[in-house]
């Protein structure tokens, strides 16, 4: 190939595509870097940490920027961040203590509370996910404890994933959090019988997961998923 069609077909060819990855790979980088969010509302806000500063925004456009990150004080289960954004003191307190979104119902593993000059907010931080993923033992299905022993399980982990099983089979499928709560779908299970009433309670079981649309965190160790008329009550395995 002669130099001009190779420069042909690396204008026309690959430029487009690295160009492409090179994006896609900072984009990533960027989102990777944003280590905590959080957001409140009346009047809404939102914060992020980021390896380059922490930046508050407010819904009506004003926006405050602390950089570099400054290092937070700790205390017990409480971080402070204090620095100066646009002239005025800016602190903001992370509380790891359960939060739940006052519009949404959503719960969050963090409390957090914002001052910027004369302008003090509060909300909620953290990943939900964090709450839900790992092992759980399911106690209760709608109001009525489970009649096996050992108790099913259910795991949720990292990546929208759902198994668990012992009352006859065992399940699987997929979660997703967004702002506005929790759904289960995909929901299948291996095929074994077994007796009548406990396949009964194994499909009401399944058939509740399809009806989830949010969660409560009571404790640390006891989670409820919640639906129209369902409600599935585990405690950490």
């Amino acid at each position: 190939m002669g130099w001009s069609k190779f420069s042909n077909c690396w204008r026309l060819c690959l430029a487009p595509v690295i160009s492409s990855l090179l994006a896609f790979m900072l984009a990533a980088h960027a989102f990777a870097a944003t280590d905590f969010r959080a957001r409140g509302n009346e009047p809404g806000w939102s914060v992020t940490i980021s390896e380059a500063a922490i930046e508050l925004r407010m819904m009506d456009g004003k926006m405050a920027s602390v950089s570099p990150v400054p290092q937070p004080e700790k205390s017990g289960k409480t971080e402070t961040y204090a620095g100066k954004a646009d002239g005025k003191p800016f602190t903001l307190v992370i509380t790891d203590a359960l939060c739940v979104d006052n519009m949404s119902g959503m719960p969050h593993p963090k409390s957090v509370s914002v001052k910027w000059g004369e302008l003090a907010l509060t909300g909620c931080g953290g990943d939900p996910a964090s709450l839900i993923q790992g092992d759980w033992i399911i106690e209760s299905i709608n109001g009525n404890a489970v009649s096996v022993q050992p108790k099913p399980t259910l795991s949720l982990d990292d990546k929208g994933g759902l198994a668990g099983g012992g009352i006859c089979n065992r399940f699987f499928g997929s979660y997703e959090l967004s702002g506005e709560g929790l759904t289960i779908g995909g929901v299948g299970s291996t095929q074994m019988a077994c007796e009548q009433a406990l396949m009964d309670e194994e499909a009401l079981l399944l058939k509740s997961f399809g009806m989830v649309n949010r969660f409560s965190i009571a404790t640390s160790r006891e989670l409820t998923l919640i639906g129209e008329g369902t409600a599935i009550v585990a405690r950490r395995k």
